[in-house]
């Protein structure tokens, strides 16, 4: 049994988790999280559902979900000690899934000793405190690239849900609504200054009402970017990968993360496709 430690919210870590299991074909499968969304992205893996309103009363529930639930491999998204530093040395074999993170903030979670890990997947460049850490206590490190599945948007065409024939702005974002509606408001600027007046489709968990938006809650959001003229986002982890194909198309604004650098992540985005990214805001 392969246990993934997948904690933290918005559709991000989970996203990532479940293409690396599709990609690798990995079974069976459980995922320990405290993401309620998990329901809806996992179809081939038990989730273990730990919630409380305490970072206290979480990481128990992590310790007592650690001891009881029978596993032999623990694969550890983005955050090496935990989301807060609660993880134990295990005797399982250990699997890390490294991001790119605001190492100088998450490090004072992480205490002497506490990391050691069989293997470390690099998902994208760490910093080189963060890479040295992980150098001094993995057995082997490798780069892994992660492959999304093919943009589908044969069942948007069919079902007709454009609203009208005008270009499609897309605004795809989840998690906290005030930065779902701040880049629905700079969409709608862009669109005024340059005096364009596309349909604002906004794909989103969470639901936007306001005049001449429509919001759907489509996953995946990629079905729709060979359909849009512009797409505005964040700087997240899986969305940016996915664009790098529409590139031309997409302004990403970063937001603030304690512990993701959402700023360094647009400007590699950039300078990977020579894209006109928008990487301050």
């Amino acid at each position: 049994m392969k246990l993934f430690y997948v904690m933290g919210g918005g559709l991000g870590h989970l996203y990532r988790v479940r293409t690396f299991i599709d990609q690798g074909s990995l079974s069976p499968i459980k995922v320990l999280t405290n993401n309620p969304l998990a329901e809806k992205l996992f179809s081939n893996a038990e989730i273990v559902f730990v919630e409380h309103e305490t970072p206290h009363g979480l990481i128990q529930q992590i310790h007592s979900a650690l001891n009881t639930i029978p596993f032999s491999e623990f694969y550890i998204d983005a955050f090496p000690a935990g989301l807060f530093g609660e993880l134990p040395v295990l005797n399982q074999r250990t699997v890390y899934l490294a991001r790119r993170l605001n190492w100088s903030l998450y490090k004072v979670l992480v205490k002497p000793g506490q990391l050691r890990f069989n293997e470390t997947l690099l998902l994208e460049e760490l910093e080189e405190a963060h890479r040295q850490v992980v150098n001094e206590v993995s057995e082997s490190i490798s780069p892994i690239d992660l492959h999304y599945p093919p943009a589908d948007s044969s069942s948007i065409i069919s079902k007709e849900i454009i609203p009208q024939a005008k270009p499609v702005w897309l605004i795809v974002h989840s998690f906290i609504r005030e930065e779902v509606e701040s880049l629905v408001r700079y969409a709608k600027e862009i669109a005024r200054l340059e005096k364009q007046d596309p349909v604002f489709i906004v794909l989103s968990d969470q639901q936007i009402v306001e005049e001449d938006v429509y919001c759907y809650t489509w996953f995946p959001a990629t079905d729709w970017f060979p359909l849009a003229t512009r797409i505005f986002t964040g700087g997240g982890f899986n969305v940016l990968k996915q664009a790098v194909p529409y590139a031309h198309k997409i302004t990403a604004i970063p937001f603030p993360r304690r512990y993701d650098d959402q700023d360094w992540r647009i400007k590699k985005f950039k300078s990977a496709t020579g894209a006109a990214a928008l990487s301050a805001g």
